[in-house]
This record gives C-alpha cells, sequence and structure tokens, in this order.
C-alpha cells in the first residue's frame, strides 16, 4: 500500500527506535473575523523541545506563512511544500460575471433532509484546508534539516504571536544570510523553451543550467495552462447547478399537474416523481458546490507546487547572479590595492581601509561560495523528490475526487430507482 499521502490525507509515519522525529496532526480549523486558525497536537523526541508532546497548539494562517517564509529564505537548495489556500470556494454561481460564493469554514455539522449522507460545503472546506495544513506541516516534519531548524521549534513552543527573526540565530550548512528571496511571476527568471522530446531530457546532466531550464520552463508551461483549466472547471460547476435548478423546477411542474390530475393513482405517481426530482436536485446541487470548490482548490495547489519549484529555481539564479556581483567587487578591490603599493606615497589610513574591504569582500566571496556549492548539491535532489511527492499526492487527490463524485451518483440512482416501484399497487 502506498503509505504517501494527499491534500485529502495526511502522511502516517512511522518512527524507529532512536531516529529523531516530530510529527504533527492538525485536529480543527476554524475561521474567525481574523481570519483562519489550526489547532494541532505534536509529538516529538528532538532534544531542543523543552518537551515531548505539546496539545491543543493554535496557529493563524499567517503565522504557518511565516514559518514557511523564513524556511524558503533560510534553506536555498530545499523546496519547500506549498502553503494551501486561506479558504476553499465554490465558483458555481449561474452568472459568468458574478462574485464567486465564499464557503467559510464553520463548525462540522451534516447537510439535512436526502444529501445527510454527505458533508455540508461548510465542513468540505474544512476537510479541504485541514488536510492541505497536515501534509504542509507533515512535509516539513519528514525532512531531516527542516526539523530541526530552531524557528520551528519557536512556532511550536512560544506561547506568544510567533514571529520568527529575519535571519536565524545559529545559520546552518545549508542557509544564507545576505540574499533576500523573492518569490512571483515578475522577479521569475524567464526559461527559454523547453525540450519535450523524453530521449533529448535524459541525455541532460541534472544540475546542470540546460536541466533547471528545462524544469523551470515545463512548470512555467504548466501554470500556463491552469488559467483555463481553472475557468472551465467553473462553468462545468455553474452548468451543473443550471442544470439542477431545471430539475428542480421540473419536480414542481410534476407537483402542480399531479393536483388537477383526474386520475388518483397517476396524480399519485406524478407526485411521487416530483418529490423525487426535488431530492436529486438538492443532490445534484450539493455535488456542484463540491466537485467544483474541490477542483478549484486542488488547481490551486498544483499552481502553488509548480512555484515553489519555480521559486526555488529562480532563487538559485539569484544567488549566482549576487555571487558575480561579489567576484567583481573583490577583484575591484584587490586592483585598488595593487594601485596603492605602486604609489609614490601610501597613506597608512587609507590603505588599512583597502585592505579591510578586501578582507571583508573574500569573505562574503567565500561564504557565498559555500553557500552556492551546498544549494547546486542539494537542490536538484530536492526538486526530484518533491516532484515525486508531487506526483503521487495529485494521483490520490484525483483518485478521491472520483470517489466522491461516485458516491453523489451512486445516491442520485438510489433516489431514481424509487421511480421503478411506482406500480399499480403502490398506493393500494
Amino acid at each position: 500500500m502506498d503509505n504517501r499521502a494527499s491534500p485529502s490525507r495526511p502522511i502516517p509515519r512511522h518512527h524507529t527506535r532512536g531516529e529523531d522525529y516530530i510529527t504533527f496532526k492538525v485536529t480543527q480549523a476554524e475561521r474567525g473575523k481574523k481570519g483562519s486558525s489550526f489547532r494541532f497536537d505534536v509529538t516529538t523526541n528532538l532534544p531542543n523541545f523543552k518537551r515531548t508532546q505539546h496539545s491543543a497548539v493554535e496557529r493563524t494562517y499567517s503565522e504557518l506563512g511565516k514559518l514557511r517564509a523564513h524556511l524558503v529564505r533560510t534553506y536555498p537548495g530545499v523546496v519547500i511544500q506549498a502553503l494551501p489556500k486561506e479558504t476553499a470556494h465554490t465558483p458555481t454561481s449561474v452568472n459568468a460575471n458574478a462574485k464567486q460564493t465564499v464557503v467559510h469554514i464553520g463548525p462540522t455539522a451534516q447537510a439535512a433532509g436526502p444529501t445527510h449522507q454527505f458533508n455540508s460545503t461548510s465542513f468540505e472546506e474544512e476537510l479541504l484546508v485541514k488536510d492541505a495544513v497536515q501534509l504542509f506541516l507533515t512535509r516539513v516534519a519528514s525532512h531531516p534539516v527542516l526539523r530541526n531548524d530552531y524557528e520551528l521549534r519557536e512556532f511550536v513552543e512560544t506561547p506568544f504571536l510567533f514571529n520568527p527573526s529575519t535571519l536565524p540565530t545559529e545559520p546552518s550548512k545549508m542557509s544564507t544570510t545576505f540574499l533576500p528571496f523573492t518569490s512571483g511571476r515578475k522577479s521569475r527568471h524567464s526559461f527559454p523553451q523547453a525540450l519535450h522530446d523524453p530521449q533529448e531530457i535524459g541525455t541532460l546532466e541534472v544540475g546542470s543550467e540546460p536541466w533547471y531550464d528545462t524544469v523551470g520552463s515545463q512548470l512555467t508551461e504548466y501554470e500556463t495552462d491552469l488559467g483555463p483549466t481553472r475557468k472551465a472547471a467553473a462553468r462545468v460547476g455553474r452548468k451543473r447547478k443550471v442544470l439542477a435548478e431545471l430539475l428542480q423546477e421540473l419536480a414542481m411542474k410534476n407537483v402542480a399537474i399531479s393536483v388537477t390530475e383526474s386520475d388518483e393513482e397517476l396524480s399519485f405517481a406524478l407526485r411521487r416523481t416530483g418529490n423525487l426530482f426535488h431530492r436529486v436536485s438538492e443532490i445534484q446541487q450539493l455535488q456542484a458546490e463540491h466537485a467544483s470548490m474541490r477542483m478549484d482548490y486542488f488547481l490551486d495547489w498544483y499552481e502553488r507546487s509548480a512555484e515553489c519549484v519555480l521559486d526555488a529555481i529562480t532563487n538559485r539564479k539569484q544567488m549566482h547572479t549576487e555571487f558575480d556581483h561579489l567576484n567583481k567587487r573583490t577583484e575591484r578591490r584587490r586592483q585598488n590595492i595593487m594601485a596603492l603599493k605602486s604609489a609614490s606615497s601610501i597613506h597608512t589610513e587609507r590603505a588599512d581601509q583597502a585592505l579591510e574591504e578586501y578582507e571583508q569582500a573574500k569573505s562574503e566571496q567565500s561564504t557565498q561560495s559555500q553557500f552556492l556549492e551546498v544549494v547546486n548539491d542539494e537542490l536538484p535532489c530536492s526538486i526530484k523528490e518533491f516532484e515525486n511527492q508531487r506526483v503521487q499526492d495529485t494521483l490520490l487527490w484525483l483518485r478521491n475526487l472520483s470517489k466522491r463524485h461516485l458516491e453523489f451518483e451512486k445516491q442520485q440512482l438510489a433516489e431514481l430507482e424509487r421511480i421503478l416501484q411506482l406500480t399499480p399497487q403502490t398506493h393500494s
């Protein structure tokens, strides 16, 4: 059995004796006036934690964002799991230009009436967001470097608002201290056209510039295709809801005809059919909302996952650009010292200042060189691992989506089969 998780299934972790670990279990997601908050339990044997168990730790969505931003900045050699959207949406309004209906997180509840076997839309959203946050925390906890981060301990144990420092107190060998990380399409490096021939792609050396360009170009194409896909999925949701509303109108017409029908047996059949159509329309409307919300949330998560890799590649490119600037600055300061040595008269203060600036430039150059070496060693493996996880997560999410569709369809069939029971002896 595949034990990897999807955004709708937490990752089970089995630890061997003596292995360092930390596990998160998200127990609750709440939506308030100031935003979403999450509660989770933590179990760990890491020595830098004060306790091995922490219950009902509460953090807001913005604090989760701060944690991820810190990890992205501090560990440029690791692709950090995407943080999901704060809320799920149901873009199923009939008017294509209407504002999307936002279903806020609510208490655990079941839909009343014939849809009682299915979660209410608010509870369905809670499951989506909670499981996606679970995936993010589990990915962080499963990484041998990230789980030992100082700020992660603060994230769990601080009783106050979590606000990580700009720079880590004790930078690890994988951290950078002077390169501001930027993300987003505006700051992203443009990539050449991707190779599509598997044989040509297989000939590329992993970690080479052509390999990075091919990965980046492929993911950029995914991003370009996702926009129209999300719009198409929203249109499908709206059409399904229109169909459900038309079926409800048909149900009302059937009931109206049953009132004027003089034959008692036929009147009963028409009324019974109208009531069944009404229940089926309720199921179809809920199905349209659930399917639209799940698909929109999935496509958004899919896009964010692609952006994680693209941003990591862009950050690496920025580090190389910064390293080139440092090399040029170091060379200029070296030439400055050479010019002072060849001068007829040397001012001691000026020479000391030039030497100090040169040593500082060399130190920064050496530090950046070490960072780049680590990033160049770690990032290709991290990208490949992240992509493997993304494939498995996507397939499992699609299976869960299909499973939910089947559950709704089976319920509709069960309601429609009741029409087959309409025989002359039904009401006798």
